[in-house]
């Protein structure tokens, strides 16, 4: 029957959320896990909904069945460290993003949200390295290099915040720019 693949769930979803029926959206992206536990995006999508909804625990059993079904899943790891990130638990949101980094080694948001991460818990060495292998990555994409530079700042290294810095304004004027930064520019 139509109902009995995890493709119709799927749709049954999309349609329940177009029409804001969160409970039917959850039960179709349920029933969807059901029938195939590997697909990765019902699973996420359920984590967000109950996020969204304000149901931290639903979100966390959730994402905690999803990743024993695909431990490899690097989405699954981003919706993990956001739900640490949502709590508070920055270590624990550190160590999920560097599961998606060693999944992903290319995911420059990843990388990103790394290097902020461990600024928090006051890795200076990781927070370096990530937001340099974000620029690495991602040459031109001036956020990439203001991450770089806040971490450098962080870590005591002026010189290189500064040349970052500069870099991240020469490839988006507009960018704003952290006032401990603007200051550094100006000496």
């Amino acid at each position: 029957a139509f109902a009995d693949t995890p493709e119709s769930q799927m749709a049954i979803a999309g349609i329940s959320l177009s029409m804001r029926k969160w409970d039917d959206a959850i039960a179709a992206f349920t029933a969807a896990t059901g029938l195939d536990p590997q697909l990765e995006q019902p699973w996420v999508m359920l984590v967000r909904i109950k996020s969204a909804l304000n149901d931290p625990e639903g979100a966390a059993a959730t994402v905690a069945a999803a990743l024993a079904n695909l431990p490899n899943s690097g989405a699954l790891w981003v919706e993990n460290a956001n739900l640490a990130m949502i709590k508070g638990d920055a270590k624990a949101a550190t160590a999920a993003l560097q599961k998606v980094v060693q999944i992903e080694p290319a995911n420059v948001d990843a990388w990103m949200q790394l290097s902020s991460m461990a600024v928090q818990t006051g890795d200076m060495a990781l927070a370096a390295q990530a937001g340099d292998n974000a620029v690495q990555l991602a040459p031109t994409y001036a956020e990439a290099y203001l991450t770089s530079a806040i971490a450098h700042y962080m870590s005591g290294d002026m010189a290189e915040a500064k040349r970052r810095t500069l870099r991240a304004k020469e490839l988006n004027p507009g960018l704003q720019i952290p006032i401990e930064l603007e200051v550094l520019l100006k000496r």
